[in-house]
């Protein structure tokens, strides 16, 4: 059994920036486990799959993304959660929600393990850091975050499977969506 997580993740040039505030995070903040992953929003949590259904699930999610279109996300300043993570706003998530809705739908029977999030409410976002910041750091960092700006957008034209390696998260697959008219 293998697990995996699906996302979407910017287009290079702004997964750089991303990452660069990754990094900003982990010099200034000690906080650097959010750099074990790509910048990405993700559709769904964690979960497991039987090894010998892994070409399945792929199919599945093949025929699933040809079906969707492909949409505009406008990320906007930055949020906080628990004291501990902090993150890149989605304005408008409501396209981010119905994705998410509709990839639980397709990809449920071939779970082997409900995600534990699955019944939460989605709050899409890209997390900048989060697990390793400490309340201290939390609090020096958030004082200058919150009133720091942020704005970029950019298309959400495929989903990505990633699959944990043990330590870290590889992207298995892209699903390209059918283009914007």
């Amino acid at each position: 059994m293998s697990m995996y997580f699906i996302a979407l993740i910017p287009q290079d040039e702004l997964k750089a920036g991303i990452t660069a505030l990754k990094k900003e995070m982990a010099e200034r903040f000690d906080s650097s486990h959010a750099l074990r992953l790509p910048p990405h929003i993700t559709l769904q949590i964690p979960f497991n799959v039987e090894d010998e259904k892994e070409s399945e699930f792929i199919t599945t999610l093949e025929k699933f993304t040809k079906q969707q279109t492909a949409f505009r996300v406008v990320l906007s300043g930055f949020g906080s959660f628990r004291a501990s993570v902090i993150y890149i706003d989605v304005l408008h998530p409501q396209p981010i929600v119905k994705l998410h809705e509709q990839l639980l739908e397709v990809t449920r029977d071939l779970i082997e393990e409900k995600p534990e999030g699955e019944k939460k409410e989605m709050n899409p976002h890209i997390t900048i850091a989060y697990r390793d910041l400490s309340k201290d750091k939390f609090n020096e960092a958030w004082a200058e975050f919150s009133r720091r700006s942020f704005e970029e957008i950019f298309v959400a034209d495929r989903l990505f499977l990633l699959k944990h390696n043990g330590k870290t998260w590889d992207i298995l697959k892209e699903f390209e969506m059918k283009a914007v008219d």
